[in-house]
């Protein structure tokens, strides 16, 4: 198999820091961080951000919440209700970041780690005048996107992402850090992980591989809402880590690439993406084998 440094090597750790409003706890808590782009500028993009039907919190700044008891373990329903209040010269947007927090090196400090999701609430606006309208719709007065995500919690995903010898990885990436027309979610032998979308992203999966052969399903969802542009999620499957000593990192075998827009195509008219085989579906699934000949640590296992 070829073997080469692979997107894993220059993204083993993505993590963020934000001051404590309060006693971090000592296991990961699943929060939402919320950013301007543009820190220094106005924003006139406020988003509502309901999970599973249940408003959460209205955003137009900096904020931060905990989530643990808003997402449930399985499918989910992230919805961004966007509408714009006032003027501004420059344009702006808001980030949201979903992922695992504890507390950071400093202790007045949490740190987000893994960041599991990254949306941004200035899809389908544009800045006319110093007014945002929206860009399907000049007459609408909001703007409305929705994901299908799977949140399978912290047990694949600890944080700290480590590359030991041996190891297997899945590492996600879409072609532009902005957002996607579809979510992407996979299991490897009938066990789920957390949902992919723009931002990159590494797992680490050998505990769920066996020698011999093996399971991996992509499921992907449409976004609801304003067209998203078009912005594949590539996942590559890799391993084992073999370290190379000259070149004092790992390097991986190349197992398997996968697109997340591999099975849809863009409406002509509406610019929506939907499913090639079945066009009035949401979502799409299919499956592929791929044989792991050897496990780190388990001899003829």
């Amino acid at each position: 198999m070829h073997r080469s440094p692979c997107l894993l090597l220059t993204l083993v750790c993505h993590a963020m820091l934000w001051p404590c409003l309060a006693q971090a706890p000592t296991a990961p808590s699943l929060m939402v961080w919320v950013d301007r782009e543009h820190p220094n500028h106005p924003n006139a993009l406020q988003t509502e951000l309901s999970i599973n039907g249940k408003p959460v919190e209205i955003y137009s700044r900096e904020g931060q919440k905990n989530l643990d008891k808003h997402l449930n373990k399985g499918w989910n329903t992230l919805r961004l209700r966007t509408f714009p209040r006032g003027s501004v010269k420059e344009p702006n947007q808001l980030f949201l970041r979903f992922g695992g927090t504890r507390p950071g090196a400093n202790k007045n400090q949490l740190a987000m780690d893994p960041i599991l999701w990254e949306l941004r609430n200035g899809t389908g606006w544009e800045l006319r005048d110093g007014k945002y309208l929206p860009t399907a719709n000049a007459e609408a007065s909001e703007a409305v996107q929705s994901f299908t995500l799977w949140y399978a919690g912290f047990e694949q995903e600890p944080g700290n992402l480590k590359v030991n010898e041996g190891d297997y990885f899945l590492a996600v990436q879409a072609e532009r850090p902005d957002v996607v027309p579809v979510t992407a979610s996979v299991s490897i032998n009938g066990t789920m992980l957390n949902s992919f979308v723009g931002n990159r992203r590494n797992v680490a999966v050998t505990p769920l591989l066996k020698k011999g052969e093996n399971e991996l399903k992509l499921i992907t969802h449409r976004v609801g809402g304003p067209a998203a542009p078009a912005n594949d999620v590539k996942l590559q499957l890799v391993g084992p880590a073999r370290y190379n000593a000259a070149k004092k990192m790992h390097e991986f075998a190349f197992i398997r690439e996968l697109s997340s827009l591999e099975d849809w195509e863009q409406d002509p008219q509406t610019k929506q993406y939907r499913p090639r085989e079945k066009p009035d579906a949401d979502h799409v699934e299919r499956s592929f084998a791929f044989t792991v000949e050897e496990l780190p640590g388990k001899p003829g296992r």
